[in-house]
């Protein structure tokens, strides 16, 4: 509805916008103020707001907020024009029932609807509350000239004066004749403009046209209807009538706006569209359809228990990729196969495991040790393991608010139809906001009423139109993608938001952890071991206790309760890392509440009685045994005849192989060997594990960096009201190019880079020349390894570099300027003298070297 104004006594200002302003109470201006002004720019001068609300930097935020209703409205008034009344934007949205010259809207399919005076009136309020357009008197104007400048609103294209303001007189007489009109207005070339508009906007005149032209006529005119502009590949100089194209242009139904690009005038597509804007008005927002119902509790329960299971499976693919690293394919990522080894440890679908690789990633768990190595866990893995449940939660949703990336992208399938990998070094500035807008709108929802999936996914595209555009999928799909993510989390549970989910949004990650910790079981320090070798912790264990399960068993499930699997190898496992078979079976007794079946404690003690009968050592190696039969067998067996055993006394034997392949081989063959080191004592296998220092992806700004000290980083959403990050959004580098119906994210082509201005510069590549600054590389890297290193010291130290890059087609050229981001994929340079933004393939890279400090000085 519209805002409820105020009359005060103020000053005499000038503008129109200034005495409306005037108007409003303290509270509107507040909300007009935060939505509209940038940061930093907030003004108590009534002129001087107006003033920022007519400039284009102020429309940035406003526009990506808008509502479909809101949005098709705002573009009917830009189509009428400003002052126009009311009733003609009505005729616009809903059009007549009949288009002028009788054509019925029935003949142009997809476009028709109506409009009801309520609805109009709201998206009217709404607009006037966002200080977009003005509605007095019947009539809607625009604050500010830079909202009339926004091009081609509802995908029409210019007005057909504007269009054809440099054809002459010639062609124009030429479209009446192909149009089979008389010039009415006399034979002047301001005449004949005119009879051309009246006659490309007449329905039954273009009826005549698409039906007379060749094959295909009808589509390409179409095609052009919906969307304004068409793009062709290619160069056209010579149009036939022979050809859709070249009919079309001759008949003045698309005119070149250049050699490759044509439009169609506004009033053709009007009159091709029946008269209405849009196909389907959505003035309101879609109703959520009631789904199954779900009690609080229920929602509350499987919310705790789906965050339990994501910490357990995270602690479970640090264990996986601890043991032996993921391999990162050759642009970057890990693949299928790694996805698909850890999915089978984790016991989850693929697409999850991918999820999960990505999650642990942004929270900060993975790394490389150096770039193109491969993913391990990284150093702050060791304290997110040790840290309580509720820590380690809210570390994960601090990784997650904070970053750019839509975590369930790796994994799906991509127009090639293969898996996207994960951990590639993608990003997508729209990603907070649309978690936040989400999670928004499940909060509004009175909590004990679920929506079906298919509504709310529709409330959300009606109600975020501009912040689901651009990628990387359409927007029904990143909806579904960001509900399970937050499912994943345990922030929400068949689409109702629980209220961990709540406390996010309302105070930060910290608050919501702490009401996380409430749902949580109590601590326990007690299990039950079953017959079949199997333990149930239900709840959650003592971390000390959880610790040495984990080395005693292995972990078969997780949920409301972890199931433990105990076998000789992880016993042997526990028995490698220095435990004894007397303090197995001490903490099993102490902790199993039934006690400890029988068959278990038979295998402890038989497993303790024969681990480490059979020692190794260096000699060059040794094998001995308290057993002379037990070692004669070891020599005895066949498959072990490679590792040369001989005996030097009955009950030692050595060998030239080294100790830990001769230990590997006896185990493989069923025996049970330990390790010996030089004083005789046991070599414990659990040496501390090999940790990565360097993160895959640059940290973006606002991402978490995981802390485990229980104190809050105080971490938000992303937010898009930045207008930088609008241009990024929508692929525009000034706001007046801005296209409301044309919101998709280009990737940038690096067959597009433009040619450097940079002369060749004679560089010896095996022994440069340079006075190079204190701690600066001298040296040329060549190999990519060495390139995505280089690159990424200089982009933390802020070096400038220079490098050498071949393009698609094989021509080369030297660029100079500092790197913004470097990935095994694309580098971002921004590139001297401008240090315009330029994005570069990693493999087209031949060479870099960091500038010295005199040469940056002389750039």
């Amino acid at each position: 509805m519209a805002p409820t104004r105020t009359r005060a006594p103020l000053r005499r200002v000038a503008s129109p916008v200034a005495r409306w302003l005037g108007e409003l109470s303290p509270a509107q201006l507040e909300r007009i103020v935060a939505r509209r002004c940038p940061p930093g720019q907030p003004s108590t001068d009534l002129e001087e707001l107006a003033a920022i609300l007519a400039s284009p930097r102020a429309l940035g935020p406003v526009l990506v907020g808008l509502d479909t209703g809101a949005r098709q409205v705002l573009e009917a008034v830009l189509v009428a024009g400003d002052g126009t009344p009311v009733e003609q934007v009505g005729r616009l949205l809903g059009g007549p029932a009949g288009a002028p010259g009788g054509r019925s809207a029935a003949s142009a399919p997809g476009w028709g609807g109506g409009t009801a005076g309520s609805d109009l009136a709201d998206a009217l309020g709404r607009l006037e509350e966002a200080a977009l357009v003005l509605a007095e008197g019947g009539v809607v104007r625009l604050v500010g000239a830079a909202l009339a400048q926004l091009p081609h609103p509802a995908g029409l294209g210019g007005p057909a004066e504007s269009l054809h303001a440099r054809t002459n007189a010639d062609f124009l007489r030429r479209i009446l004749r192909n149009l089979g009109v008389t010039p009415k207005r006399g034979n002047t070339r301001a005449g004949l403009l005119r009879d051309v508009v009246g006659a490309i906007g007449d329905p039954s005149v273009l009826a005549s046209v698409l039906k007379g032209g060749p094959k295909g006529t009808e589509g390409l005119a179409a095609a052009a209807r919906d969307n304004g502009l068409l793009q062709f590949s290619g160069a056209y100089y010579h149009l036939q009538d022979r050809e859709p194209l070249g009919w079309l242009v001759n008949r003045g139904v698309l005119v070149g706006a250049s050699w490759s690009v044509f439009e169609m005038p506004r009033e053709t597509a009007l009159a091709l569209r029946g008269g209405r804007l849009f196909p389907e008005l959505a003035l309101r927002p879609p109703a959520l359809v009631p789904g199954p119902e779900a009690a609080v509790g229920q929602v509350e329960a499987a919310a705790a228990e789906a965050a339990q299971a994501v910490v357990a499976r995270l602690a479970g693919l640090l264990e996986v990729w601890q043991r032996a690293p993921a391999a990162q394919l050759k642009d970057g990522g890990v693949g299928v196969r790694e996805i698909r080894r850890v999915a089978k440890a984790l016991r989850v679908e693929e697409r999850e495991a991918a999820t999960l690789i990505e999650l642990a990633d942004v929270a900060g768990l993975l790394g490389v040790a150096r770039p193109g190595d491969a993913v391990m866990p990284s150093e702050a893995a060791d304290g997110w393991l040790d840290a309580d449940l509720a820590e380690r939660w809210r570390a994960l949703v601090e990784g997650w608010v904070g970053c750019d990336i839509h975590l369930s992208l790796a994994g799906a399938i991509a127009t090639n139809d293969k898996p996207i990998p994960a951990l590639l070094p993608t990003a997508h500035p729209a990603v907070g906001g649309r978690r936040r807008a989400v999670l928004e709108t499940m909060a509004a929802i009175p909590a004990g009423q679920v929506p079906t999936r298919e509504s709310l996914s529709a409330r959300l595209e009606w109600a975020h139109p501009t912040l689901l555009a651009g990628g990387p999928a359409p927007p029904s799909v990143l909806v579904d993608w960001t509900l399970g993510e937050a499912e994943l989390l345990g922030l929400a549970a068949g689409e109702c938001l629980s209220a961990a989910g709540r406390a996010l949004l309302d105070e930060g990650p910290q608050a919501a952890a702490a009401v996380l910790a409430l749902r949580l079981p109590p601590l326990r320090s007690t299990f039950v071991i079953q017959p079949d070798l199997s333990a149930v912790a239900p709840g959650r264990l003592a971390a000390a206790v959880r610790a040495e399960m984990e080395l005693l068993a292995d972990v078969e499930s997780t949920g409301a309760a972890t199931v433990y699997r105990f076998g000789e190898a992880s016993l042997r496992r526990a028995l490698d890392a220095g435990r004894s078979a007397a303090q197995i079976e001490s903490f099993l007794s102490e902790h199993a509440e039934r006690g400890v079946p029988q068959a278990l404690s038979y295998m402890v003690a038989d497993l303790g009685r024969r681990h480490g009968t059979l020692r190794s050592g260096r000699a060059a190696s040794y094998l001995r045994s308290d057993d002379p039969a037990l070692l004669g067998e070891v020599i005895a067996t066949r498959r072990l005849a490679g590792l040369g055993l001989r005996t030097l006394a009955p009950t030692v034997a050595v060998s030239e192989r080294e100790p830990a392949e001769i230990v590997s081989a006896l185990r493989a063959a069923g025996f049970l060997p330990a390790a010996e080191g030089p004083d005789g004592a046991l070599v414990l296998e659990r040496p501390a594990p090999t940790r990565a220092r360097h993160r895959l992806r640059p940290v973006s700004a606002g991402s978490a960096v995981p802390t485990f000290s229980g104190s809050s980083r105080g971490v938000g959403f992303q937010d898009v009201s930045a207008l930088a990050e609008l241009a990024e959004i929508l692929g525009l580098s000034d706001l007046s190019d801005l296209d409301l119906d044309d919101l998709e994210e280009d990737d940038l082509d690096p067959d597009d880079l433009e040619e450097d201005d940079l002369e060749e510069e004679d560089v010896d590549l095996e022994d440069p020349v340079g006075d190079a600054g204190t701690g600066r590389p001298t040296h040329i890297a060549k190999s990519r390894p060495e390139v995505l290193e280089l690159l990424e010291d200089a982009s933390e130290e802020d070096w400038m570099v220079r490098l050498s890059y071949v393009d698609s087609r094989g021509r080369e050229s030297q660029l100079v300027g500092g790197p913004v981001a470097a990935g095994p994929r694309r580098v971002i340079l921004a590139v001297w003298p401008n240090f315009a933004s330029k994005e570069l393939v990693t493999s087209r890279i031949a060479w870099v070297r960091v500038l010295t400090e005199a040469e940056e000085e002389n750039q």
